[in-house]
């Protein structure tokens, strides 16, 4: 018997970049999906996260604070946040709440080679970065502060922090096409290396479909990113090194796949149009 398996960006519920793939042989049936398998974040814990909103108010994707004014979130969900605004200082769901720490987006920034990659397992995004400028700055608390970004690997002595345990978090919905999370989730998961990433996705759909230059993974079989997580970061000793990009779907099927921000056209990017 075979399934039909689908690959999306992880961008939510009115929105949703989808490609059917080739039938693939069943695999097992894994346990309920219930950030999959996450836990509620405490009130204040990551006050980079962001939530981003349509200009209906209808939550769509997650973001990062990474300045006053400048927003960090995936290429795709740049696509859809025209008249849009940003949700920042909270961990309620902010959807149809008309919540006061609400900023109109003023202008968006799509990496100029953002591109959609056909391959035989489906359509990758690449160069799945954006920023999003707003229209005044966010007023810096305990619950609203900048996350810092892991510098370029051409530009840093560091290692990869590969084997090392990170934070996922995000609204995204606790099991494939569920509802939106009300409070934000929380997830720990281990960075896997560019080999252990591409054997644990490749072999899914038995094709070359892990590029080590514009990602990462984490090591989160049954657990992690969902429909609504697109856009969120993924954190490693206080430091932001991807960003929630695609996945295969039902959710937790394969790890998840983030945008490389140590990749140098990310960075160098994300330079240029923030100065950070």
């Amino acid at each position: 018997m075979a399934n039909m398996i689908k690959l999306v960006s992880t961008i939510g519920f009115s929105v949703i970049f989808a490609v059917i793939l080739n039938e693939v042989t069943a695999k097992p049936q894994h346990p309920p999906l219930k950030i999959v398998n996450g836990t509620t974040a405490k009130d204040g814990e990551f006050p980079y996260m962001v939530q981003l909103l349509s200009d209906s108010d209808a939550f769509f994707c997650g973001g990062s604070i990474i300045g006053d004014r400048w927003i960090l979130t995936a290429g795709h969900c740049v696509e859809a946040s025209e008249g849009g605004k940003v949700v920042y200082g909270t961990n309620l769901l902010a959807e149809e709440k008309h919540l006061d720490t609400a900023i109109k987006i003023k202008k968006s920034y799509l990496h100029p080679l953002f591109a959609y990659n056909y391959t035989y397992g489906g359509d990758i995004p690449y160069f799945d970065v954006g920023i999003l400028e707003l229209e005044h700055a966010i007023p810096f608390d305990a619950k609203a502060q900048p996350v810092q970004l892991a510098n370029s690997e051409t530009n840093s002595s560091a290692p990869m922090p590969f084997h090392q345990n990170g934070t996922l978090s995000g609204w995204g919905v606790n099991e494939t096409f569920g509802a939106a999370a009300e409070f934000l989730q929380k997830i720990n998961l281990q960075l896997l290396n560019d080999t252990e990433c591409a054997r644990k996705i490749d072999d899914y759909v038995s094709v070359d479909i892990f590029n080590s230059t514009h990602n990462l993974c984490s090591d989160d079989y049954y657990n992690g990113e969902c429909f609504g997580d697109s856009g969120s970061p993924f954190v490693v000793n206080g430091l932001q090194y991807g960003v929630v990009s695609w996945s295969f779907k039902p959710c937790g099927i394969t790890p998840g796949t983030y945008s490389r921000l140590t990749t140098p056209a990310y960075r160098e990017f994300i330079r240029n149009v923030t100065g950070i």
